[in-house]
């Protein structure tokens, strides 16, 4: 079973990859103006991985433990249905907290997917232009600017670990707090001889057969909504469509001579900032023109 999960998950994210990168391709210029190269890096890569890792294990331990659950309580409704209404209630409880978890885990996972693909954008940006960034000597600057973003990081993930510690072990409380309920009510069941000290021992046995299924999903359910958070990134990328598209009609260039004509060319930051406003001009074959800037 493990080697099938695992292989079906690397295959299925293999053509997740694919598709992303095939998506990136085909886009046009003004998505890469808009987007941050470390960011399209960090979902091909790092989501991807989180992806997979969801596929490959932890929707295997998902279906274990709700068969483990589903088992348990089939038995334990089998050997006494009041004392397993006790048992019930915990898992729905178990289950209404654990649902106001990932409710609020959310959209926090998706900031902290996007804080980390800030921080990969920021190194990659750095990494490619090292020439540049050591030209201008503007080292300090860059350096304060990663440490600004890399403590955001740190705060976002010290806030989920604290949800994480409060909701994800109240599952085990509330085992606990069931396990207490059984041993008093069946004690009660014993001395009144409606129950055998066998059949409250074995009890007890599904009972905590029943405890490692529910902190388990206690604990997938982060794990999922990380799972989520790296798909959706992933899935952004394969759904965007290009707002520049091939003509099916386009005409076959098959003489070009090299004269490039502008006339009335206007250009706009997507800041709103106009540089270019109607520039005309012509570029004869094997003329060179050169624009400059105010640095030169």
């Amino acid at each position: 079973g493990r080697y099938a999960m695992v292989k079906t998950a690397q295959e299925t994210v293999y053509r997740i990859r694919m598709d992303a990168f095939k998506s990136i391709q085909r886009q046009s210029m003004d998505f890469f103006d808009n987007a941050i190269i470390g960011q399209l890096i960090s979902r091909i890569t790092n989501d991807a991985e989180r992806v997979t890792g969801f596929l490959s294990w932890r929707l295997r331990m998902m279906i274990y433990a709700s068969f483990m659950m589903a088992l348990s309580l089939y038995y334990m409704f089998t050997m006494n249905p009041q004392l397993a209404l006790i048992g019930l209630v915990a898992l729905v409880i178990s289950l209404i907290v654990n649902t106001r978890y990932a409710m609020i885990i959310r959209p926090l996972y998706d900031t902290i997917r996007q804080q980390l693909g800030v921080l990969a954008g920021i190194t990659t940006s750095d990494l490619a232009g090292v020439k540049t960034v050591k030209s201008l000597a503007i080292e300090d600057y860059e350096y304060n600017r990663f440490r600004i973003e890399n403590y955001k990081f740190l705060e976002l993930n010290v806030k989920a670990a604290k949800i994480r510690a409060l909701y994800c072990n109240a599952s085990a409380l509330i085992v606990g707090v069931t396990m207490a309920l059984i041993l008093y009510y069946g004690g009660y069941a014993i001395v009144e001889g409606m129950l055998t000290v066998g059949e409250l021992t074995a009890f007890l046995a599904y009972m905590l057969m029943l405890m490692w299924p529910l902190r388990a999903l206690g604990f997938s359910i982060g794990d999922i909504q990380r799972s989520i958070a790296s798909a959706r990134r992933i899935f952004e990328i394969i759904d965007a469509e290009p707002r520049v598209r091939e003509d099916p009609k386009a005409i076959e260039l098959n003489y070009v001579r090299g004269e490039i004509v502008f006339e009335n060319v206007s250009f706009t930051y997507p800041t709103g900032k106009k540089v270019l406003k109607n520039i005309s001009f012509k570029v004869n074959p094997g003329e060179k023109i050169v624009i400059v800037g105010p640095p030169g």
